[in-house]
């Protein structure tokens, strides 16, 4: 979670580089890789200002979402919402992607 800065997540074209997908602000949830295996990031991040960010244990938090099914449920909601806004926001990328490029 940022508490203050810029990030841009980004992820490479072999023809146009680094395409910027979405740019997470103060307050958002900058990624779900340590939920779902293989716990491997699927985008990169860039800072574009200083960030100050506040860091999970995503290990103990997948740990305490199994022993506490209610946890583990409530977990699973909010990272999906996350998860969802960034797909969204990859396929507007790709929508713009293809209008230039035709």
């Amino acid at each position: 979670m940022l508490h203050e800065g810029r990030v841009a997540l980004e992820t490479f074209s072999g023809e146009r580089g680094a395409i910027t997908i979405e740019t997470i602000e103060a307050g958002e949830a900058l990624g779900w890789s340590w939920l779902f295996p293989p716990y491997r990031w699927h985008f990169s991040a860039r800072v574009l200002e200083p960030v100050q960010a506040i860091v999970l244990d995503g290990e103990r938090l997948r740990i305490r979402g199994e022993e506490d099914c209610d946890f583990g449920y409530d977990l699973v909601k909010r990272v999906a919402h996350i998860v969802i806004q960034r797909l969204q926001a990859t396929r507007l990328q790709l929508l713009d992607l293809y209008r230039i490029g035709v």
